[in-house]
């Protein structure tokens, strides 16, 4: 009984060896089958770079010579002619180009410029200083003054204090503000007004 059993376990051994050693060997097998397809694929593609490197470099050899032979006087004056004729019309042609696209964006530049001064905000009374620029607190005063100029205007035709005073929104009592008799200002001869 003890001896069968060992037979048995050995011979389970010896199956599960030969099991192993196959499945070792087909893994083998597809390793090197796998390595030869990558290597196979790797030499195409490598083949398939270098004749493709080899057809531009040659179209690149045959387009040479093909301008040398139209450029030098190998085949006649007339193709040397045209070549260059062809050149020049380039040159132009690229050249007109360029002028077109920067007046395209001068033109561009040009109606940004007058969109943003029709929509910004309406300049300030006060001209800026264009031989200096004045400090901040100098422009301030200068705004401010020219507000207060603008605030008091008088019009040439609107001498009447009382006119003003209304026109400003100011409450003037008549008994200390009028005059008893009017002043009469002569602004041009023939034209007199009536100042209080």
């Amino acid at each position: 009984m003890a001896r069968e059993n060992k037979m048995k376990v050995e011979a389970w051994r010896t199956r599960r060896a030969e099991k192993e050693a196959r499945t070792r060997e087909t893994a083998e097998k597809e390793a090197r089958r796998a390595a030869a397809v990558r290597r196979s694929v790797f030499e195409e593609g490598r083949e398939a770079r270098e004749a493709r490197a080899r057809a531009r470099a040659n179209e690149r050899a045959e387009r040479a010579e093909k301008e040398a032979r139209a450029t030098t006087s190998g085949r006649s004056n007339e193709a040397m002619l045209t070549y260059f004729r062809a050149r020049d019309a380039m040159d132009v042609r690229r050249r007109t180009e360029e002028i077109e696209r920067a007046r395209g964006e001068e033109e561009r530049l040009a109606r940004e410029l007058r969109l943003r001064a029709a929509t910004s905000r309406k300049a300030p009374v006060v001209p800026r200083s264009v031989e200096r620029a004045a400090s901040a607190t100098e422009a301030w005063l200068r705004r401010r003054a020219a507000t207060m100029d603008d605030h008091f205007r008088v019009m040439e035709d609107d001498l009447d204090v009382f006119e003003r005073a209304n026109r400003l929104g100011w409450i003037l009592n008549a008994r200390e503000h009028r005059r008893a008799t009017p002043r009469w200002r002569t602004i041009e001869p023939g034209v007199a007004l009536r100042e209080y």
